[in-house]
């Protein structure tokens, strides 16, 4: 942590990893279990058994970067 250079090496490690990682995100390595998907849309889109309901805002936590996140909910759930 001393280094002169820890920060800056570290923000361009740390960057590259997520850059590699978020790119190996498919329904095989970030799948989500069966129905998730179909609940996600019918939430958002307000399809429910009440007439009354609309849609939902989605969220999503996650320790990893934001663009993992996305990428994770486009690869399962294109239509959310």
């Amino acid at each position: 942590p001393e280094h002169p250079s820890f920060e800056s090496v570290g923000e361009d490690l740390g960057g590259k990893f997520d850059d590699y990682y978020v790119q190996l995100v498919d329904t095989k390595t970030a799948g989500f279990y069966d129905g998730i998907g179909s609940l996600l849309v019918k939430l958002h889109s307000g399809d429910g058994d009440s007439s009354s309901m609309s849609g939902v805002q989605l969220g999503a936590l996650t320790n990893a970067c934001v663009e993992y996140a996305h990428a994770v909910l486009k690869a399962n759930c294109p239509e959310c």
